[in-house]
């Protein structure tokens, strides 16, 4: 069996519905329960968050229902018009709520349905796991968070993290990290880590319908570090930043000879994204302070000049951000006010890492994370109106492990930002100390 049909079959299986009732305090009403909050205390709002992207083709209308005593709260989201991705109710009281979910075709028959009982508890988060019973073949699974008397987060973490995991080979020994992820033609792509003994490490390929159920390609990893010990990424290699124009694929990668020397940046080029060559020697090259050790983060073109984004850690191991600029993607210049970005905020700690820029609108936000050797192990953004002047949010780190579902891991780093269907993607690494285990996963903007 192919991959891809793998793949299709694995969508049809799992029916996968991320709903996200996020209850708050609110005083209007846009439907409202038939008696009143029998526990005492102020209704709430109620938003069904539904992931649209991983339910089967012959679903088109989702309808959920909530049913306490003589209380009944229905809504429902048609998948083929609807613009939004969510049910909202108002005016929810606290309490033990059934839940009916049915997934319907073009006919209105109900092809998988299921059901099960919801706490709604003051200041409290509950998690239920339901499955929908297919009426012809399959099982699919709903997941459902409750959350009373908070506001809405701004990004869920995928209910199945991680999405891609080490797969115990020679060269897999301490697991995957550091995806980059290009969206080419339909198809999700992506280049991560593989990370061996000694902090060794090659670059593996991988492919996606739909950016959360991954192929690995059959002969990982597609680059290795070079070849002889005078070989300037002869120990390990890690991706930076993917583009692909008119020419073919750009992977700018960062390299050393060892753990102790400084780190580098090189570029491969490729024609499938597969098969690449590598240039001979770095296109940008470590500093002597702040940058003896650089690490690619992300490379966007802004006009006619491609900008690379780094990170630079000293010997004193300050971490700090800076920008390079080409007219060709090959030869750079670092940027004369560098670093661009460093810690400022009190839980950065001593440094700030892995940026990855997108544009939404007129405006640039630049992702980055901590360094681990704090409590706080998050990320945060900045905005910028030139890609060069950067304002950190005052509300970071908007996201940290403790956010990760089911708190699946301790420590997460790496983030790299996509934009997809006007919607922010973050894929990163999560790591675990015991068995020093990385993984990759994925976090989305609502």
């Amino acid at each position: 069996m192919s991959t891809t049909s793998k793949g299709e079959i694995m969508k049809k299986i799992f029916f996968v519905l991320t709903v996200s009732l996020i209850v708050f305090m609110t005083g209007c009403s846009r439907q409202e329960p038939n008696s009143p909050n029998p526990d005492g205390g102020s209704g709430g709002g109620v938003m069904l968050k539904i992931d649209r992207e991983n339910a089967p083709s012959n679903v088109n209308v989702v309808t959920a229902v909530l049913k306490k005593g003589a209380d009944s709260l229905v809504g429902n989201l048609d998948l083929t018009s609807s613009t939004s991705a969510d049910i909202t109710f108002q005016s929810v009281p606290i309490g033990t709520w059934h839940l009916k979910v049915d997934a319907k075709d073009i006919n209105n028959v109900v092809v998988y349905s299921g059901q099960t009982s919801v706490l709604v508890q003051e200041n409290s988060t509950t998690q239920v796991n339901l499955t929908l019973v297919p009426s012809a073949t399959g099982v699919g699974s709903i997941n459902l968070t409750v959350t009373w008397g908070n506001q809405p987060t701004e990004w869920t973490d995928h209910y199945a993290n991680p999405i891609i995991s080490g797969n115990n080979s020679s060269f897999e020994t301490g697991g995957v990290r550091m995806p980059r992820v290009l969206l080419d033609d339909g198809v999700y792509k992506m280049w991560f880590v593989s990370l061996g003994s000694s902090g060794a490490s090659s670059i593996s390929y991988a492919t996606s319908s739909n950016g959360m159920l991954w192929n690995r390609y059959s002969n990982n990893p597609v680059l290795l570090p070079g070849i002889g010990s005078n070989g300037w990424d002869s120990h390990s290699i890690t991706p930076g930043a993917i583009i692909r124009d008119d020419s073919g694929y750009k992977l700018y990668y960062s390299g050393t000879i060892s753990n102790s020397d400084p780190t580098h940046i090189g570029m491969a080029t490729s024609t499938d994204g597969i098969n690449w060559v590598k240039t001979p020697m770095p296109i940008l090259y470590a500093g002597t302070s702040w940058d003896y050790l650089m690490s690619c983060g992300d490379v966007i073109k802004i006009g006619s000049v491609y900008y690379m984004y780094y990170s630079g850690k000293s010997q004193s191991n300050v971490v700090k951000i800076g920008l390079a600029t080409s007219t060709d993607g090959i030869n750079w210049v670092k940027h004369e006010g560098n670093p661009i970005l460093q810690p400022s905020q009190a839980w950065e700690s001593t440094g700030i890492y892995s940026p990855s820029v997108v544009k939404i609108g007129e405006v640039y936000k630049l992702f980055y994370a901590n360094v681990t050797n704090t409590n706080i192990k998050g990320f945060g953004v900045a905005t910028s109106a030139n890609g060069i002047n950067w304002v950190k949010e005052t509300s970071n780190p908007f996201f940290t492990q403790s956010n990760t579902h089911n708190n699946w891991v301790d420590y997460i780093q790496d983030p790299s930002a996509r934009l997809i269907n006007e919607k922010v993607w973050i894929y990163y690494s999560g790591f675990n100390p015991v068995g020093y285990v990385n993984s990759i996963a994925v976090l989305k903007h609502n």
